[in-house]
Order: structure tokens, then C-alpha cells, then sequence
């Protein structure tokens, strides 16, 4: 089992404090939010590669192609969801980051042991490969 250490969050400072002394002034737009929740709850992180079996090859698929791997991510999850709790348990960044609220350890270690459902698309299998 692994040890996992909680993080402390804190208040950021205002990045407008800080100033370079190089180069030409850039004003950056950004979209974020602040998220607010209970600080007794834990976050999991995962990554999350998938790839399509060509000719006894493997190849990545392009993490350019958000739309595709969002497609294929959460059509993995429904085939599976007994893994993962549902897909209100799930964050994913539409490349290779998962975030749940639940622990997937003790299902995602079963996964070599059973055969998880594979998505076909034109003729090529797609595999999830899943680290922790």
C-alpha cells in the first residue's frame, strides 16, 4: 500500500506582486475558478494513456485530439463503471489526468487479473493503460 501524504491548501498570493526585469510586459487572461470543499476529503490522481492496436503495433493516441479522447475516455467509464464509482466521481482533463473522490486502488489492482471491456472504432481496438 502506498503512502499518501494530504496537501495543505492555502491561500495564493497576488501574482500581480510579482514583476519581471526582462523582456517586454505581457498582460495574460486566464480562465479559472476557485474550488471550495471540505477539507477532510481526499482528491486521487491518476493518468490515463490510451492507445489503439495497429498491426501488432502500438501507437498512442494524439493528445491533440481532445474531442477523441474524451469520447473514448468516457466511454471506457461507462463500460466499466463498476471501477470507477460512476461518472460523478470523475474529473477528467480531456488528456491524461483523472481525478475521483474514491480510492480506484483496490479495483484498478484487479485489472490485470480481468479482462476490461475494449472500445472497437473502425476496426481498431482501442486499450486504456491506466498508472497510479
Amino acid at each position: 500500500m502506498r503512502n499518501f501524504q494530504v496537501a495543505k491548501l492555502t491561500e495564493a498570493e497576488n501574482p500581480s506582486n510579482f514583476k519581471g526585469a526582462l523582456g517586454r510586459r505581457t498582460d495574460v487572461v486566464v480562465n479559472y475558478f476557485k474550488l471550495k470543499f471540505n477539507t477532510r476529503m481526499h482528491i486521487f490522481k491518476y493518468r490515463v494513456d490510451f492507445f489503439q492496436q495497429l498491426e501488432d503495433k502500438r501507437k498512442e493516441i494524439s493528445t491533440t485530439n481532445k474531442m477523441a479522447l474524451r469520447h473514448r475516455f468516457w466511454t471506457f467509464v461507462s463500460a466499466n463503471e463498476a471501477y470507477f464509482g460512476g461518472r460523478n466521481n470523475l474529473v477528467y482533463d480531456d488528456s491524461h489526468l483523472c481525478y475521483t473522490r474514491k480510492s480506484c486502488l483496490s479495483s484498478l489492482e484487479l485489472l490485470g487479473k480481468l479482462r476490461l471491456k475494449r472500445m472497437k472504432d473502425e476496426g481498431m481496438e482501442t486499450c486504456p493503460h491506466i498508472l497510479w
